[in-house]
């Protein structure tokens, strides 16, 4: 099996963020790269791609696991397990494809399309900007004053 290098570029721009390498970060797309299918990783992919993918397959995972297990022991009815499937799948879509996106933000990550392997700008990106607090001063007001007894 060959590594494309566009997923080795992928590697070390978490590495030099300091995140999870992909394969652990989304089982699914570690599984797809065992079988040579360059999937994008959760953190360079999009919102919308984020919140499609990550909604649709807990959503089956968790729709069929429960429909065995639990559902169709106590007689709960398939149209209403799809709904509840659904909104589940949609609010886990939601709450991680919005992890995911603040993280790519956070660290300066690009989306996959945007990555260049053959470019070493990926690879030796800048840190990305943070806010920082103006200087406190050492003379003058520190604090609220002290108070004194009448």
């Amino acid at each position: 099996m060959t590594v494309s290098p566009k997923r080795i570029a992928a590697n070390k721009l978490l590495a030099a963020a300091g995140l999870l390498r992909p394969s652990n970060a989304d089982a699914v797309a570690g599984f797809l790269w065992r079988f040579g299918i360059d999937m994008p990783p959760p953190f360079f992919r999009g919102f919308w791609g984020n919140l499609a993918f990550r909604g649709i397959t807990s959503a089956l995972i968790m729709g069929m696991g429960m429909w065995v297990f639990v559902w169709s022991r106590h007689g709960y009815s398939p149209s209403a397990a799809l709904a509840t499937t659904g909104i589940l799948g949609l609010l886990y879509g939601l709450v991680t494809a919005g992890i995911y996106e603040r993280l790519r933000r956070l660290h300066g990550l690009p989306l996959w399309r945007d990555i260049d392997p053959t470019s070493q700008t990926n690879v030796s990106r800048q840190a990305p900007a943070t806010k920082t607090r103006p200087p406190v001063s050492k003379v003058g007001n520190r604090g609220p004053k002290p108070r004194t007894k009448n």
